[in-house]
């Protein structure tokens, strides 16, 4: 899923296959999303983290490149993280338990730090490798 997700091509049929695993409709494991090369637009983005299906042990780890980590990806990956910290869809169904957030190499800068407050309680795995994050960002982590 994670390479046709990134792809213009594929995107269409990652996000069937989400759709069709959110719905029961196949029991594809996921496990983990791997978006570090992705280069779609925002919307495209949004799109695809609103069809991650909920439930714990669904999405354990999520990879990030860093055009999702910038501009107008951004926003969505922030409020994509703040859903997971709210616990999920209005409390209904139990969250995503994502358990690994791979952010490295993703040219991380001071208008990323507020990304920190939005880290999941199950988060067990943050990786930070490759930015280059300063004292204030720091300081929010």
């Amino acid at each position: 899923i994670s390479e046709l997700a990134s792809d213009k091509d594929g995107f269409g049929s990652a996000w069937l296959l989400l759709e069709f695993i959110k719905k029961g409709r196949s029991k594809l494991p996921l496990g983990s999303l791997d978006l570090s090369g992705f280069s779609l637009g925002a919307g495209k983005l949004k799109l695809l983290l609103a069809s991650i299906p909920p439930g714990p042990g669904i999405l354990e780890t999520l990879t990030c490149g860093s055009h999702v980590c910038k501009d107008a990806c951004l926003p969505v990956l922030l409020d994509f993280l703040r859903g997971l910290k709210a616990g999920g869809t209005g409390g209904r169904e139990p969250s995503v338990c994502l358990k690994t957030l791979n952010l490295a190499k993703c040219d991380l800068n001071q208008a990323t730090r507020g990304i920190f407050d939005l880290l999941p309680s199950s988060l067990e795995h943050l990786d930070l490798s490759g930015n280059r994050l300063r004292c204030s960002s720091m300081e929010a982590l």
